[in-house]
């Protein structure tokens, strides 16, 4: 079944808001959940903004 285009866009936005929720320094583990390295999570969410836009 394939993804309307508003669909993908507000999925790509939704997992764009999740990751950026994870890595928001919360005590004691900041980042905990996301096994990503800076450069990596950039990436994702440069993708995630074009899938979206």
């Amino acid at each position: 079944m394939a993804s309307s285009g508003s669909d993908l866009a507000s999925r790509a936005l939704a997992l764009d808001a999740a990751l950026q929720t994870a890595l928001t320094p919360e005590p004691p583990a900041a980042g905990a959940g996301v096994p990503l390295r800076d450069t990596e999570t950039a990436l994702l969410r440069e993708w995630l903004q074009q899938l979206a836009g």
